[in-house]
């Protein structure tokens, strides 16, 4: 619903304003204010300032729905409002399409608007068995720092432990030699004629070397680099050379390293690359960037 007020002092920009006494209210601008961020600004009716600036409006009218008032001066109201609102944020401006496209569908939201506003101790109650205290949306950021750096110290175990039985499993005078193993790869590749595609068809990089330095060296690293994962340091990086180097220790270790918890942690630490911010030093969770809805 739209209409016109004189409004003394236009907002600089969207205002939407609310019965500042309803718990129902509070709860469900909260959740809006969340959404719309710092492109709408919110104010119970009850301010000092509204009487103020909008003399055109009066209590009777803000305790019946809320108004979202304009720079231009136009005011909407009830559900109307709330789209209007919620349309400052790119992501949901489909409803409010589906507002002003649909009589049928403005119709229903008014409606369902009024028996809200009319019912709203009921509908309090209800939001409370629903949602709980908190309607906000879940972001995922403290989710996200506590799986990474989880994840860290499993790559941590998982290094460590291979450390300490990887020449013997793997190495010159191990059970299966990895030098054995990439002699015959060499010989296949060579035979077939095989250049870079080699590094798919066999991906390890135990084609640089295959000694027992080396491939102790593969695990010095992986457990620096789960250190790095588990304070927060360049954490995309890390986990994407973590991946690296366990897929490499995973393609020569034959059955040592074929288990399924082996094949579980490549994969799960081949999402994570995508999952990690994208910063160099650690921040607290709530000022890390949001993680991807397509990886989440």
């Amino acid at each position: 619903m739209k209409r016109a007020f004189p409004v003394a002092n236009p907002p600089a920009k969207p205002l939407l304003v609310f019965d500042g006494e309803c718990h129902f209210c509070r709860l469900w601008m909260g959740r809006l204010r969340h959404t719309t961020g710092p492109r709408v600004d919110y104010l119970p009716f009850q301010d000092p300032q509204i009487p103020i600036q909008f003399p055109g409006l009066t209590g009777d009218e803000f305790k019946t729905a809320v108004h979202l008032i304009l720079p231009d001066g136009t005011v909407h109201i009830g559900a109307g409002a709330v789209f209007r609102a919620l349309a400052s944020n790119p992501d949901e401006h489909w409803l409010l399409d589906l507002y002003e496209h649909s009589a049928a569908f403005a119709s229903a939201s008014e409606a369902g608007y009024r028996l809200a506003a009319r019912n709203r101790s009921v509908f309090s109650a209800a939001t409370r068995v629903l949602w709980g205290r908190q309607v906000k949306p879940p972001t995922h950021h403290l989710v996200r720092w506590l799986f990474l750096r989880a994840l860290g110290i499993v790559y941590l175990i998982a290094f460590l432990s291979l450390w300490t039985q990887i020449t013997g499993l793997v190495g010159h005078r191990g059970i299966a030699p990895a030098e054995n193993l990439m002699r015959f790869a060499s010989g296949q590749a060579a035979a077939n004629h095989a250049g870079l595609e080699r590094y798919h068809l066999f991906p390890t990089l135990c084609w640089f070397s295959a000694s027992d330095s080396f491939l102790e060296f593969q695990c010095a690293a992986g457990t620096a680099l789960a250190v790095l994962v588990i304070i927060g340091l360049a954490q995309a990086p890390c986990l994407f050379l973590l991946w690296l180097i366990y897929l490499s220790l995973t393609t020569v270790g034959g059955v040592f390293l074929g288990f399924q918890w082996d094949s579980l942690l490549l994969e799960t630490g081949f999402m994570a690359v995508f999952l990690a911010p994208l910063q160099l030093l650690p921040q607290p969770p709530w000022r890390e960037a949001d993680p991807s809805r397509i990886v989440l």
